[in-house]
């Protein structure tokens, strides 16, 4: 007579965990490397972006404008209100960005001059971005000729002038913590006499980075991982379920019946449960979801505005 396989408890329960640790593994591996790489390529698309801003907005900004501007008593120079209203007018076309100004070099190849930026005929009030009756150092305007330590910010010491340049890294300064673009300023001879800068806060760009996963992923996530939830729980509850016949079979054979049916009955209420539960996390995805769409609307309309921009400068440069 053959003998019968002989499969013990430990071995069962090793073998029942087997499938959801793989599941786990994949799932995991998969979502992390997915969300990595998403968040890169949208910190390189935003960058790009910011970057493309600058080469734009470059385009309205004449060297003449600025000419004979370099001190703080040139603020009251009649040509430095046209010029900020245009340095003003180029950050609300960008959401996004906090400064706009323009910079040119000094004797000291680690330090640039400010010329204008688009806060610098703002009033104290207007200063005071957080109502504390007064203008903190991060709230300050700065004036032309002032001096500005470019030694921890490689993009503004040689790509800048050279063509459309961006920050590689997150830079700071007394104002903050910023991803900056920059395009260069020529003038009548093609010869780059100052720069024009615009700042993102570092954390408006991190935000923009971290919201990249898209909804058909975040969906499959989720659904994976309640899958993977409701699996876990059947087969535990399944094996206790065996355990529970294995051991009234051998003392109290004619309890079995009526105490399998009552575990049935909890594994049915578990699994409506669990089922509530799946709902429940459809519900969020669903609202994740419509908030990723006002995300992505919002930028398509940046984008439509950054359009109606370049349109408007091809105007411009056509008028003259």
């Amino acid at each position: 007579m053959p003998m019968k396989e002989h499969t013990s408890p430990l071995s069962r329960k090793i073998k029942a965990y087997i499938i959801p640790i793989i599941i786990v593994g994949i799932v995991s591996t998969c979502s992390y490397a997915f969300i990595t790489r998403s968040r890169s390529y949208m910190s390189i698309h935003i960058k790009d972006d910011v970057r493309n801003s600058a080469a734009l907005a470059v385009l309205q900004i004449e060297a003449s404008e600025f000419e004979g501007i370099d001190s703080e008593d040139d603020l009251s120079d009649p040509k430095l209100k046209p010029l900020t209203d245009k340095l003003i007018a180029i950050q609300e076309a960008l959401p996004n960005s906090e400064y706009v100004y323009i910079m040119r070099k000094t004797g000291d190849p680690m330090q640039l001059e400010f010329v204008a930026e688009n806060d610098m005929l703002f009033s104290d009030e207007e200063l005071d971005t957080d109502n504390n009756g007064i203008v903190d150092t991060d709230e300050e305007a700065v004036v032309p000729g002032e001096l500005f330590d470019i030694s921890e910010m490689p993009a503004m010491q040689q790509a800048a002038w050279e063509g459309p340049a961006v920050d590689p890294e997150i830079t700071h300064d007394q104002w903050g913590s910023w991803i900056s673009g920059y395009a260069p300023i020529l003038d009548s001879n093609g010869k780059a006499v100052a720069i024009l800068g615009i700042d993102i806060d570092a954390n408006t760009f991190l935000s923009l980075s971290s919201l990249s996963l898209p909804p058909k992923a975040l969906a499959v996530v989720v659904l994976a991982g309640s899958i993977l939830l409701v699996y876990i729980f059947y087969i535990t509850r399944r094996q206790y379920l065996e355990m529970l016949r294995r051991k009234h079979s051998e003392k109290h054979g004619q309890d079995l019946e009526v105490e399998v049916q009552k575990r049935t009955k909890d594994l049915e209420d578990a699994k409506v449960e669990c089922e509530k539960q799946v709902v429940e996390r459809t519900k969020e995805l669903s609202e994740k979801v419509d908030e990723l769409k006002k995300l992505n609307d919002l930028m398509i309309g940046r984008e439509l505005k950054m359009k109606e921009l370049k349109e408007e400068i091809e105007n411009l440069k056509g008028n003259t």
